[in-house]
């Protein structure tokens, strides 16, 4: 994890070449795919045998006031890899109460899953199977089975660096009633309306308090504390109607109905880097590019009727 931690402190301390157009924007990306390609060739080897030294990825100290739990999902497209992503949540600087996978039963119907992942039980993980509620399994189950805990819900396909959730209860120890985001986008309006979801201020940094203008994205990790969620959060036949293929817009609206802000780290500048290979059915591409994050969006504030020129 040092080399890890060391790659991503001196790729956070890069400048961004956006603002320089087209050709910034080319030089940004051909900084990201190198990431990428050079963790794809160096990082899973030197994670096994790290991981071989590692007896416990969990908390096993004098009992803490507040307890952390890691939720997450995958799906079978996925499975093969993930170990990599879970190796870097138990190898965490601040470590975890429980790291909780949450499969569905439609998916692996037999429960046959890679030598991989299985062996990480042995480290702190905990697999359960249960329905297929899409991207919403990753933090519907412990929500509900926690409701006294901090739940930290992160992606499946990303290199973590172990400061990722230190980052996160840092932020929530310096704003304890907001929903914590290592990465979180501005929402930008016109006309009294919400603009279009591609057109927001993605990854957003400036606003340094908690705002119901920021909404928390995944992929970083997100802190949800106790009780800072609207009551109907848990309302499966409610999402699978309004936001069936968005947990973010979900948990966002659920979030402004609460009363509750989003604040994001300062830290994390640019995007994480994704394990190589599991991006090719990436719902999140697949929301933002055909325009299924709006609809979603749109949704969310028809059924709870919104006045979003209010918001904040």
């Amino acid at each position: 994890m040092k080399q890890i931690n060391k790659l991503y402190k001196l790729y956070f301390n890069l400048p961004g070449f956006t603002k320089y157009g087209i050709a910034g924007k080319a030089v940004d990306r051909a900084l990201e795919l190198a990431m990428v390609y050079y963790f794809e060739y160096s990082m899973p080897g030197r994670l096994k045998k790290e991981l071989e030294k590692l007896d416990n990825g969990l908390y096993e100290g004098v009992p803490r006031e507040e307890k952390y739990i890691i939720s997450l999902t995958s799906f079978p497209a996925r499975i093969d890899r993930i170990w990599i992503t879970i190796t870097t949540l138990l190898m965490q600087s601040f470590k975890p109460d429980k790291i909780v996978l949450w499969l569905a039963n439609e998916q692996f119907p037999n429960k046959e899953l890679p030598e991989s992942l299985v062996a990480l039980t042995e480290k702190g993980l905990e697999i359960r199977f249960c329905e297929d509620l899409r991207s919403h399994k990753k933090y519907y189950y412990t929500m509900i089975e926690n409701p006294d805990t901090n739940v930290i819900t992160v992606d499946d396909d990303v290199y973590y660096p172990e400061y990722m959730l230190s980052e996160l209860v840092q932020q929530h120890k310096k704003f304890p009633e907001a929903v914590c985001a290592n990465f979180a986008h501005k929402i930008l309006f016109e006309d009294g309306r919400i603009k279009k979801y591609m057109q927001w201020k993605h990854k957003h940094k400036a606003i340094k308090t908690p705002s119901h203008k920021l909404m928390q994205v995944g992929v970083g990790g997100v802190l949800y504390p106790p009780k800072v969620l609207y009551e109907k959060v848990f309302n499966k036949e409610l999402f699978k109607e309004v936001s069936p293929k968005s947990d973010d817009v979900w948990l966002k609206t659920m979030s402004y109905l609460n009363n509750t802000k989003i604040v994001t780290s300062p830290y994390f500048n640019k995007q994480l880097v994704t394990v190589r290979g599991s991006q090719e059915k990436s719902l999140n591409s697949v929301n933002s590019h055909k325009g299924l994050k709006d609809i979603q969006i749109k949704n969310v504030i028809d059924h709870f009727n919104i006045n979003v020129s209010n918001v904040e």
